[in-house]
């Protein structure tokens, strides 16, 4: 995949005629607004302040190339609500990644649901219940996030649950139906739409033992 994106950062480059500042690793690139030039990834390993390394919670992430390259990709689609996965070996930041950028994100409220065998739609409907205040508009329906300007639902291990007889997964088949068609079927087969919820789901390889 990385040869992929090198490809295509060189067809760029030179349809372009722009000048990496690093023409060995075009990947290593990136556009400075501020300097109006491309400016090559350093590391950035500044101390954190004691009192972020005291938080369990959500420790202080250290800025390496790769980190900050991850970010870089991830913040548009963070800022627009765009709903999108994150794939890569347990162990590799991606939580970390995730909930630290949502920490920056003002009137940003968030639903965590760590994924096992037995996750369901239920348990996102479930949580769609707590975060959300419900009303009827002119279209039917309406969730809209409480006391917050966007709500993210994130899923931690979105390919622990196991298929049914058929093959399919029910949790993924509801968000497929949440992302594209913005809504859901209620009990009472009506459609419910969602306004200002975005999901965000993190996995590892599907080579893992345990996932699908």
């Amino acid at each position: 995949m990385l040869e992929g994106r090198a490809k295509l950062a060189e067809y760029i480059f030179n349809l372009t005629g722009e000048r990496p500042a690093d023409p060995q690793n075009l990947l290593l690139n990136y556009f400075d607004p501020k300097a109006n030039a491309w400016v090559k990834y350093t590391a950035d390993t500044g101390h954190s302040k004691i009192q972020d390394l005291k938080n369990k919670d959500l420790p202080p992430i250290v800025k390496t190339v790769g980190v900050q390259r991850d970010i870089a990709m991830i913040r548009p689609w963070m800022t627009s609500g765009d709903s999108f996965i994150l794939v890569g070996p347990e162990g590799c930041g991606k939580n970390l990644i995730v909930r630290n950028m949502i920490k920056q994100m003002k009137q940003m409220s968030t639903a965590m649901i760590h994924c096992n065998a037995q996750t369901s739609a239920f348990h996102v409907i479930q949580k769609l219940n707590q975060m959300c205040s419900k009303s009827t508009g002119s279209h039917g329906k309406v969730y809209r996030p409480k006391d917050a300007q966007r709500l993210v639902i994130f899923l931690k291990d979105i390919n622990l649950p196991t298929p049914d007889k058929y093959n399919t997964i029910q949790l993924i088949a509801f968000l497929q139906q949440i992302v594209c068609y913005k809504g859901f079927y209620d009990d009472n087969l009506e459609f419910v739409y969602l306004e200002r919820i975005q999901i965000i789901a993190s996995m590892n390889p599907s080579s893992t033992i345990g996932r699908h």
